[in-house]
C-alpha cells in the first residue's frame, strides 16, 4: 500500500497517457508543477498524503477526479473545486 516515497516520481510524468495514479498513504508533500501535462488523468489518490496544495497547471485538468481523505478540497481555492466532483461519466 505505502511505497514510501518522499518525493513524486518524476518518471511518472513520462507517462503521457497514464488515467489512474494512486499515491496515497505515501509520505509525498509537493505535486509537481507540471502534472498537468497529464491531460488524460481521471483519477488521482492523494489518500493520506501530506499534500496541501495543488500546481495551477491542475485547474484545467477537466476530466481529472482527485480522491482525498485529508479534506484538501476545504483547503484549495475555489477554482479548484470541480477535481473534487465525482462524475462517474468521468470515471
Amino acid at each position: 500500500f505505502s511505497n514510501k516515497l518522499t518525493e513524486f516520481p518524476s518518471v511518472v510524468l513520462e507517462l503521457k497517457n497514464l488515467k489512474r495514479l494512486n499515491i496515497g498513504a505515501n509520505e509525498i508533500s509537493n505535486l509537481p508543477d507540471n502534472i498537468g501535462i497529464l491531460k488524460q488523468l481521471e483519477y488521482l489518490s492523494l489518500t493520506l498524503t501530506n499534500v496541501t496544495t495543488l500546481p495551477e497547471s491542475m485547474i484545467g485538468m477537466e476530466k481529472l477526479y482527485i480522491d482525498d481523505s485529508q479534506n484538501l478540497k476545504e483547503k484549495v481555492p475555489e477554482s479548484y473545486k470541480h477535481l473534487f466532483m465525482y462524475d462517474k461519466k468521468k470515471l
